[in-house]
């Protein structure tokens, strides 16, 4: 049985550097799709209201087990 979420990095994007920015990449990895959305929803609330958030950009894995 699966509890909670697993939190993955940051470790540097495929492209650690594009256009003169830096990427990093976090992996958030959970069986309860519930808390994946929950997490999308809190960060998508961030990107809007505070601009230090405004460039994270989220990727949903296409490959599901």
């Amino acid at each position: 049985s699966c509890q909670g979420c697993t939190v993955m990095g940051p470790m540097p994007s495929l492209m650690a550097k594009l256009n003169g920015q830096h990427r990093s990449l976090l992996l958030f990895q959970s069986c309860e799709i519930t808390i994946i959305q929950s997490l999308v929803h809190v960060i998508s609330s961030l990107r809007r209201s505070d601009r230090r958030f405004a460039n994270v950009i989220i990727e949903r894995d296409p490959v599901e087990v």
